[in-house]
């Protein structure tokens, strides 16, 4: 294994970030229908209301992060991945393949909780290639913790 980069951490809190904003338009969406007459959804002109929603900035640290990340089996191209959960209730979880090196995630996927032993398994990869996972903890819409591990090919 190989000791992970800084820069993970920016390509998880932007798909982070991106799936915050996405939920927040939803939810003032659902909010908007459920305020107001639905057959009145309509602006004075007849246009269709907007919404802007702002992102919000997600605080990624250490603390409650996974323990004992590992690889748990690398077998070319599938890796699968396993780590203890945090202490604190049943969290999601989302799961970030990248290529060593790189901070543009090549795979994203969540991982429901409510277990102490956790695992995720990473499929069509390049058998000739390291790649770096990162396991991060949504506490909330804006703190994730996050744990990451990399092969050694």
């Amino acid at each position: 294994m190989t000791a992970p980069s800084g820069g993970r951490r920016g390509g998880l809190l932007a798909v982070l970030a991106g799936v915050v904003a996405i939920t927040a338009t939803i939810g003032a969406l659902l909010l908007l229908n459920r305020s107001g007459d639905p057959a009145d959804s309509s602006t004075p002109d007849g246009a269709a209301p907007s919404i802007t929603a702002e992102p919000t900035v997600i605080t990624a640290g250490p603390e409650g992060a996974p323990t004992d990340v590992r690889i748990d089996e690398d077998r070319g191209t599938a890796v699968t991945l396993a780590w203890t959960a945090p202490a604190g209730g049943p969290q999601s979880y989302v799961a970030v393949a990248y290529l060593a090196g790189s901070n543009d995630p090549l795979d994203v996927i969540t991982v429901p909780g409510g277990q102490t032993e956790m695992s995720v398994t990473f499929t069509d990869l390049d058998e000739n290639e390291n790649y770096c996972f990162t396991i991060g903890v949504l506490y909330s819409v804006s703190e994730v913790a996050q744990a990451t591990v990399c092969t050694d090919r």
